[in-house]
């Protein structure tokens, strides 16, 4: 088994696979080259990378909801770190799930909403979410 990869540049490494998955040919190109750099800079290469992929060191923990605290006009109000942990989960699932049209546009606004500290989101909102999750992360 190769190498394993270094935590420190996971995030990297995330935005350069998510990179290649662009419609533009020369864009999709740049980041896999990108990467080979990233992975090379971090003394391990592909086939880490790939191993990784399919023997992951832990597995992926259920998010856990915090308690919310009470509605602010409608709006719900989750914590800086649960915000993060769900708009890391919406967008994996931006890549890795067919959603319905209404699904993905729903997830990109949500995830927007999410990366702005003042962004809210209505009980509703929160439920769909929910739901996206669960189906993200297979418990649906």
């Amino acid at each position: 088994m190769a190498a394993a990869i270094p935590p420190a540049v996971l995030p990297r490494i995330g935005a350069l696979l998510r990179m290649m998955a662009s419609p533009v040919d020369g864009e999709a190109l740049n980041a896999a080259r990108a990467l080979g750099r990233t992975l090379q800079g971090a003394g391990v290469d592909w086939h880490a990378l790939a191993d990784a992929v399919e023997h992951p060191t832990s597995s992926p923990t259920p998010l856990r909801r915090p308690r919310r605290s009470k509605p602010d006009h409608g709006h719900i109000d989750w914590t800086p770190a649960y915000r993060r942990e769900v708009r890391g989960t919406l967008e994996r699932g931006l890549f890795r799930l067919s959603l319905t049209p209404w699904e993905r546009q729903f997830t990109t606004d949500i995830i927007a909403r999410l990366r702005d500290p003042r962004g809210r989101l209505t009980f509703r909102q929160a439920e769909v979410v929910d739901r996206l999750v669960a189906k993200i992360e297979g418990r649906r």
